[in-house]
């Protein structure tokens, strides 16, 4: 009677055994699939860092209105948008904005045509682009606004950024 038991004992473990396995087989891979989702870290996700920075530039005569931004040595920056509004006191509107950001050694430009704003001496350009600046470069920003006097421009860039190791 003790074999018996212990047969039953053991044919119940082996069966249960059986069972758990299966259900492992066809639960197991979705649920590892979610365990590493919550587990991984999507560290180019844009809503990550966002970061939006902007600058007051003063141009005249031959000289272009320009700011310039320099990206943490500890980040990369993705810009998503650059713009810029000009109070022009004199001469024609802002032509256009140029864009330019390194990255691998490799400078890399946008640009975008300027418009007219609808207030006295107003003049404006805005462009979405998807440029990359690495740690420690600069970006630069010139608005094109050749022999004309600006008594100040308003530079703009935003996009998010990848914390480097």
């Amino acid at each position: 009677m003790r074999t018996t038991d212990r047969k039953t004992k053991l044919l119940t473990a082996a069966g249960a055994l059986a069972v758990l396995a299966l259900v492992a087989h066809f639960l197991g891979k979705p649920l590892m699939a979610q365990v590493r989702a919550v587990l991984v870290q999507n560290i180019d996700e844009p809503a990550r860092n966002p970061f939006s920075v902007s600058a007051i530039g003063n141009g005249g005569g031959f000289t272009l209105p320009s700011a310039t931004f320099s990206v943490p040595a500890t980040s990369r920056y993705i810009i998503q948008q650059y713009a810029v509004q000009c109070n022009v006191s004199s001469g024609a509107p802002l032509a256009a904005l140029t864009l330019t950001a390194t990255s691998r050694n490799v400078a890399q430009s946008a640009f975008t045509p300027g418009f007219p704003l609808f207030v006295p001496g107003g003049s404006a350009a805005s462009g979405n682009t998807h440029l990359y600046a690495d740690p420690g470069t600069p970006i630069n920003l010139v608005a094109d606004a050749p022999f004309v006097t600006s008594t100040g421009c308003t530079f703009y860039v935003s996009g998010y950024s990848v914390n480097l190791p």
